[in-house]
């Protein structure tokens, strides 16, 4: 049986709502979404890393990336060039999937 992967969850409450963030030990996100949308994204965990193998802990600003995303909500647009948003886990995902990201986030601001 493979060993279970071990990540950190934190929240930031923003303008437009809560937003849940979720890295791996090494700071490195692996996926961001907002609090009405937690149930689809543990599905999508789910589906990309297996039911049953992966943790979430609480952890206060994993890597470093809930203080970027702060950041990000006070103006600082450029922060998600800046920080290692995009170094990650979009290991097995399509640079275009990469992309559509960066354009839910910045639509929802």
């Amino acid at each position: 049986m493979a060993e279970s992967l071990g990540f950190f969850i934190d929240r930031l409450a923003t303008p437009i709502g809560e937003l849940i963030v979720i890295a791996d030990s090494q700071g490195r996100l692996r996926t961001i979404d907002w609090t009405d949308h937690e149930a689809r994204m543990k599905q999508l965990l789910d589906r990309h890393y297996g039911k049953g193998r992966y943790t979430l802990t609480p952890r206060r600003d994993p890597g470093g990336l809930t203080s970027a995303m702060r950041r990000y909500f006070r103006g600082e647009i450029g922060v998600l060039k800046d920080h290692r948003f995009f170094v990650f886990a979009f290991e097995h995902v399509p640079y275009k999937r990469a992309l559509q990201f960066t354009k839910v986030i910045v639509r929802r601001s």
